[in-house]
C-alpha cells in the first residue's frame, strides 16, 4: 500500500456519521425557544475500506425547539457532526495506503422515544471534500459533516402524553465516501459503502424536547 489516508476520517460518518441527526425538534408550539441539542463524544467502530475494523469517535449537534404540542410535528435543523479519525487510523491509512482526502455522504441511524419518526434513517449528511495533512507527526483527523440542502432529517411527531420527547442516534451508520490518492490517476476513487456501528455502553441521546 502507499500513503493515502487521511482525509477517510470524515465518514461518519458519520458520520456519520454519522448521524447523528435526529435532535433538534423544530416546530413546536409558537412560544418554544430554540436551543442547542447534541451528544456527548461517542466512540464506534468503523469497517474501513482498506483497512478493516477502526475506531471513530462522533460528536453531533443540532438547532431545536425547548418545547413541542402534543401531537404536532418537530424536525431537525442545522445539523453539524464531527467524525473524529484517530491518529494511529489516520497515519495507517496515509502511510500505507496513500489515502489523503475524502468527500461524500453519510446515513444515520435515529430513534425517538415519547413520540414516533417518519423515517428511521437520515440520509445525505454531506461530507464536504477534506484532506489531511500530518506533516512529520500523525494527529487525529476530524472530519466535518453537515445538513445542507440534499439532506432528509426525519420528522418526529409528539406523543399524547407529557413528558419528553427525545431523539437519539441509533446502532449505526453507513458512509458512501470517495478516497483521494496520492499520486494516483485518477486521484478521487470512490469506495464501498462502509458502516459504522456504536460501541456498547453509551447515551447516544441527541436531546428532548418537552411535550405540552
Amino acid at each position: 500500500m502507499t500513503r493515502r489516508l487521511g482525509r477517510l476520517g470524515a465518514s461518519l460518518a458519520t458520520v456519520g456519521l454519522v448521524a447523528a441527526m435526529a435532535t433538534a425538534l423544530g416546530t413546536g408550539t409558537a412560544a418554544a425557544a430554540d436551543i442547542v441539542y447534541e451528544t456527548g463524544d461517542l466512540s464506534y467502530t468503523c469497517e474501513y475500506p482498506l483497512l478493516g475494523p477502526g475506531a471513530l469517535t462522533v460528536h453531533a449537534k443540532a438547532i431545536g425547539p425547548d418545547s413541542v404540542a402534543s401531537g404536532s410535528t418537530a424536525t431537525v435543523r442545522a445539523l453539524e457532526v464531527v467524525a473524529t479519525v484517530p491518529s494511529d487510523v489516520a497515519g495507517t491509512l496515509y502511510d500505507l495506503a496513500g489515502v489523503d482526502g475524502l468527500r461524500g455522504f453519510a446515513d444515520a441511524d435515529v430513534i425517538a422515544a415519547g413520540g414516533t419518526l417518519d423515517s428511521n434513517t437520515a440520509t445525505d449528511i454531506r461530507i464536504a471534500e477534506q484532506f489531511y495533512n500530518p506533516g512529520t507527526t500523525y494527529p487525529p483527523f476530524p472530519v466535518a459533516a453537515h445538513q445542507d440542502s440534499g439532506t432528509f432529517i426525519p420528522t418526529a411527531t409528539a406523543g399524547a402524553a407529557p413528558g419528553p420527547l427525545t431523539i437519539s442516534l441509533d446502532n449505526a451508520f453507513t458512509v458512501r465516501a470517495d478516497f483521494h490518492f496520492l499520486n494516483a490517476d485518477p486521484a478521487w476513487q470512490e469506495q464501498a459503502p462502509f458502516s459504522c456501528v456504536l460501541d456498547g455502553g453509551q447515551d447516544a441521546k441527541l436531546g428532548s424536547a418537552t411535550i405540552t
